[in-house]
């Protein structure tokens, strides 16, 4: 598959489920599939954040790209531990769901220095005396 642009940063809503199951699926069965550390339901792990020990459980964040092992439009998934062996999976905490997540071309609000919101640009400028 080519991965234009244009694919990469589709809204997760415009992909169909089938896809995504098929590509779960897939993931599931490679032989290749971690089994003792984080990883993706499917497609990309990216930027593992946020470590931290929170009312007896360990947490952890990363971004996640699950239609391709390419980077795209990313959500942020949270993931859950009391062991750190064995990690529950409680999905996306932060979606791309603004168009400035979802359209590279739109100009970020804030500088490209402070960077933006969770994926690229949703974040709104704090306005400062």
């Amino acid at each position: 598959m080519e991965w234009t642009r244009e694919k990469r940063y589709l809204p997760y809503e415009k992909w169909d489920v089938k896809t995504l199951l098929e590509l779960q699926s897939q993931a599931a069965r490679s032989d290749y599939q971690l089994h003792y550390h984080i990883r993706p339901t499917s497609g990309l792990l990216n930027d593992p954040n946020g470590f931290s020990y929170y009312n007896g459980r360990w947490q952890v964040f990363y971004q996640a790209y699950p239609f391709g092992a390419v980077h795209g439009l990313k959500s942020w998934v949270h993931l859950t531990s009391s062991d750190l062996v064995h990690w529950e999976n409680l999905g996306e905490a932060v979606y791309p769901d603004t168009p400035p997540d979802w359209r590279p071309d739109q100009p970020c609000p804030l500088p490209a220095t402070i960077g933006s919101g969770a994926t690229g640009g949703s974040a709104d400028p704090i306005e400062t005396a």
